[in-house]
């Protein structure tokens, strides 16, 4: 990543008031309010009178297509995320029946979808979809939209709009493969979205799909923990060009032009009428980007996307807006596939499916306890789910008091009605007992990284394969990544070389290579070794990457509002920032070296807070953001934001790169972040003791920095569960420099 300059003045310390209130998230749940929240049983119609509609796709199966530019092939995760999302809607908002359509494609024996033909993911079947709600649905109702699947581009069906050579992007039907079937274009989308906007409902739509641009993978395999949900081509297929949405000039009337839509910020899926009345859509990934489904946990296939929302709206006790779940989101997905950055459009600070969705359960009560087991006495019909980590209190404590805690457990088994769990660490000598209630703290924070070593053609390596042997060879013994337990299964890094065998590779999840500098020739003995160094530096550069306080009852959650602010051409250093306007939320900015940002931090939270802001950098280093040499900064209550102006620069050598900017807020003092820094990434890693001490700063993340920060980890993973989380919080901004 660039490094960004160090200003050496103070940022301006008062913005616009239009500003200030701009930055004002919706409110959530008091804290008094978190902690004594019950179970209640959702409903179809919400207090208010609003009745929950949605449409569901998932396309698995593709029929047979093929373009002179490639083919869609079929995908295996899209219809579990259709099931998975109806499921959510259905305990979490009470979704009827009668509301919701549902156009699946699940591959048969013969690899043929088993749906019939009406309950398809054809073009006709998706607008008749769209069609009947809208139809049906009248003012303040909402309107949940899925979407799993490819996505792709042909040329656009309105060239006075948006140019001559222009691409609309689409959803793909699964009958693509005949010449008169038609793609769903953004055009059609925009004025489905548009006529919901004009009717006044409330939409969510959730587009887990891709066009990817051209990325390659450096691995080619049979068996394939990972799918991608999009193709680099453009189809060019002549096809019919009528539209069932409406004629061409009403579709041009919501179209943007490509200088005021902005593939980086629209995607051009939402006309500003439907962003005016508090639409949101939520896309997998930008349109040069993958998105992927993968066999997390090393279960069956799921969309990224779709598997970490559903994760964090799932532990929702109430009043998460769609900006902080967002920004969960993209650290969980950029831990596993950091060239993934999903895309928020429209209003950030809406309360996630707020008015129809009743709370999740913040309380489950144990129901039996032993020194190493807990049981719970609620199990799949209430959402829990293995593999996720609950905090012990006992009936009558305050569950946002994290001293109150009992101990932390995670769920190994789950039935409809009950769930039993592991006890991973104790706090109180009386142990967890009958009557005690369990709440969510979100996800583990991962430590260990898995290491997969495969030829280019995807096999494992042969006796002829010298270079890879010896790289698996150097991983024995390692702390911070190990082997994956058989070639093939799911990995977080994989290593292989080019097609030549001349120099080594090292790829994300997906077998995408990352930009590793400087190359490593596999001629070199020592070069296997230095792969195995790198693997651990990325791991740990990763650890500090996902740092993050995913707990649900957090009073400090959603609190601290950072935002990215456009500085016009003429911009000094020690210049005000008043009036200057935010850039969307999931927009990267898009800098020239020597070009200023600021960065905007605003305290909702009632008390000071101290921020810290880390640099992670393409050059896989982590540093410090200070200001006059300071490395935290305080913000008050009286409503003023933190402004930091930055300077975009690039490191030696790179003529591209993108900084991830991670803002941390405190109550307490800052403990010692020095633990999370690392160098470039040829260069060798400080031992902890020279890069900061853990305990020479109390705090609730100074168990957390000590293990993210150790030379050898002490575990394979932190359950959030067992740190104190009521304290701190952690956001996210990304800023690309060319």
């Amino acid at each position: 990543m660039p490094k960004l300059k160090k200003p050496a003045a103070k940022p301006a310390k008062k913005p616009g008031a239009k500003a200030i209130a701009k930055s004002k998230p919706a409110r959530r749940p008091t804290r008094a309010h978190r902690a004594t929240l019950t179970d209640t049983a959702a409903s179809a119609t919400a207090a208010n009178g609003a009745t929950l509609f949605a449409l569901i796709i998932g396309c698995d199966a593709y029929l047979p297509n093929s373009t002179p530019e490639g083919s869609y092939p079929s995908l295996q995760g899209c219809v579990r995320d259709a099931t998975n999302v109806l499921k959510f809607l259905k305990k979490r908002a009470g979704l009827a029946d009668g509301n919701v359509v549902v156009l699946t494609s699940s591959a048969g024996s013969d690899g043929k979808p088993t749906e019939p033909p009406a309950s398809r993911p054809t073009y006709e079947n998706i607008v008749a979809g769209f069609r009947s709600l809208t139809a049906k649905a009248k003012a303040g109702d909402h309107v949940y939209i899925h979407y799993s699947g490819h996505g792709g581009q042909c040329p656009t069906i309105v060239p006075k709009v948006k140019g001559k050579d222009a691409n609309d992007e689409t959803l793909v039907p699964i009958d693509v493969g005949s010449k008169t079937a038609r793609y769903v274009r953004d055009v059609e989308i925009a004025k489905v979205l548009k006529e919901m906007a004009d009717k006044k409902l409330v939409v969510t739509a959730v587009f887990d799909c891709c066009h990817s641009g051209g990325v390659m993978r450096a691995v080619r395999r049979d068996i394939d923990p990972t799918g991608i949900r999009g193709v680099s081509f453009v189809d060019r297929t002549p096809r019919p060009t009528d539209s069932l949405v409406g004629t061409i000039a009403e579709l041009a009337a919501v179209a943007q032009p490509p200088e005021s839509r902005g593939a980086e910020t629209t995607r051009g899926f939402i006309p500003a009428e439907a962003a005016a009345a508090k639409s949101v859509v939520l896309a997998a990934c930008r349109p040069f980007e993958l998105a992927r489904e993968f066999m997390f946990e090393g279960g069956p296939r799921q969309g990224a996307l779709t598997y970490w929302y559903l994760k964090l709206v799932g532990t929702d006790p109430g009043g998460l807006t769609f900006r902080t779940v967002f920004d969960q989101v993209v650290k969980r997905i950029h831990d596993q596939f950091p060239d993934q950055t999903p895309m928020l459009i429209g209003d950030p600070d809406r309360a996630v499916l707020g008015g129809v969705a009743a709370a999740a359960t913040p309380a489950i009560p144990v129901t039996a306890a032993s020194e190493s087991t807990v049981t719970l006495g609620a199990g799949s019909a209430a959402l829990v789910e293995e593999q996720t980590d609950y905090a012990v209190y006992p009936p009558s404590a305050d569950p946002s008091d994290s001293r109150a805690r009992v101990a932390a457990i995670r769920i190994t088994e789950v039935s409809p009605s009950e769930a039993t769990a592991e006890v991973t660490e104790t706090f109180q000598t009386r142990g967890v007992k009958q009557g005690d209630r369990a709440v969510p703290t979100g996800v583990p924070v991962r430590l260990v990284r898995k290491v997969d070593v495969l030829r280019p053609d995807g096999k494992p390596p042969g006796k002829g394969d010298e270079a890879l042997r010896r790289v698996a060879a150097a991983l024995s013994g390692q702390t911070w990544v190990e082997p994956v337990p058989k070639p093939g299964d799911p990995a977080d890094f994989v290593v292989t070389t080019d097609k030549k065998g001349n120099e080594y590779k090292i790829c994300d999840a997906s077998d995408v290579p990352l930009e590793i500098r400087p190359r490593l020739l596999t001629s070199d003995p020592a070069a296997a070794r230095q792969v195995v160094d790198r693997l651990t530096h990325l791991a740990r550069f990763q650890a500090v990457q996902t740092l993050e306080n995913p707990d649900p009852m957090s009073p400090l959650l959603g609190q601290v509002v950072v935002e990215l602010l456009k500085t016009p051409p003429d911009f000094k250093r020690g210049q005000a920032t008043d009036g200057f306007k935010p850039y969307p939320t999931s927009a990267v900015p898009k800098l020239k070296e020597k070009e200023w940002v600021v960065l905007s931090v605003s305290n909702n939270f009632g008390k000071p807070v101290n921020l810290t802001i880390l640099d992670l950098s393409s050059d896989w280093s982590v540093s410090f953001i200070d200001l006059a040499g300071q490395r935290s900064f305080p913000v008050g209550t009286n409503g003023v934001p933190f402004r930091l102006p930055l300077q975009a620069g690039l490191p030696n050598g790179q003529e591209k790169g993108t900084d991830m900017l991670k803002v941390i807020a405190t109550v307490d003092p800052p403990p010692a972040f020095e633990l999370l820094t690392l160098p470039a990434l040829d260069q060798p890693i400080p031992r902890a003791s020279e890069r900061g001490s853990a305990t020479r700063s109390a705090g609730p993340l100074t168990a957390l920095l000590a293990a993210a920060g150790a030379d050898r980890p002490t575990s394979r993973s932190l359950s959030a569960g067992s740190q104190p989380s009521n304290g701190w919080s952690v956001n996210q901004v990304k800023i690309e420099v060319r």
